[in-house]
């Protein structure tokens, strides 16, 4: 079962991640300077940028106290600086970043959080997948990759469990390898973090070596797996 502890962080991560829909073709200061500097963070996508993307840049620990300095209403980059412990060169670079995710917005001077950018991922990765996007990644009864965007990706696990498993039954284990084995045949999808994702998804739930679709047909957990699910050790 999946612990409190570790869906806390997943919630977390989710609530985080959730900085923009479009990427946002920004000319400002920090980009003039940085360059002057030889910074070159700034990545440009020629795609939407997803939640993924802003987890990736929320994992450096530099961008990430920049930004928890802007929330906290530093403006100009002295004071972003100061709050943030990080250095000029450093503010600088983690701005540029941050910019191009559209995760800050404004003039030098004046940056600010892009709220409504938040607001329009969240509701993207809210939208429910299109039948196309699950037949862009399950072709022929085989899966040919898995989506990085949470919403697809849980649309695509959700096809393949209602295919596989039935509502009302518990399988080993090994029953649950053997079924996604067959679907991640011929692809690089390893089956192993695919069960872990069903997991993660709540389409499977686990107690004791046992899954299902539903936590009704499941044992009572022990007390060694209550105490391992309330620590977040699934």
């Amino acid at each position: 079962m999946v612990g409190f502890a570790s869906m806390s962080v997943r919630r977390w991560l989710r609530v985080e991640a959730t900085g923009v829909i479009e990427f946002l073709t920004i000319h400002s200061d920090s980009e003039r300077a940085a360059a002057a500097l030889g910074i070159t963070d700034r990545i440009t996508y020629d795609r939407p940028v997803e939640a993924t993307d802003v987890i990736k840049a929320l994992a450096d620990p530099q961008r990430f106290r920049v930004l928890a300095a802007v929330v906290l209403g530093a403006s100009d980059r002295d004071e972003i600086g100061a709050r943030s412990g990080v250095d000029v060169r450093g503010v600088l670079a983690a701005t540029a970043r941050l910019e191009s995710l559209g995760l800050l917005t404004g003039e030098a001077g004046a940056l600010r959080v892009d709220y409504e950018k938040l607001r329009d991922l969240l509701r993207a990765e809210a939208a429910p997948a299109a039948q196309e996007d699950i037949d862009r990644f399950v072709q022929d009864g085989r899966l040919s990759s898995l989506p990085s965007k949470r919403s697809r990706r849980h649309a695509v696990l959700a096809h393949i469990v209602e295919q596989s498993f039935e509502a009302g039954s518990t399988y080993d284990e090994k029953a649950v390898n053997v079924v996604l084995e067959r679907w991640c045949e011929g692809s690089a999808v390893d089956h192993v973090a695919m069960r872990r994702y069903l997991i993660d998804h709540q389409l499977m739930f686990r107690v004791q070596g046992v899954y299902a679709r539903t936590t009704e047909v499941l044992p009572a957990p022990g007390e060694a797996e209550k105490y391992m699910d309330a620590i977040g050790l699934d």
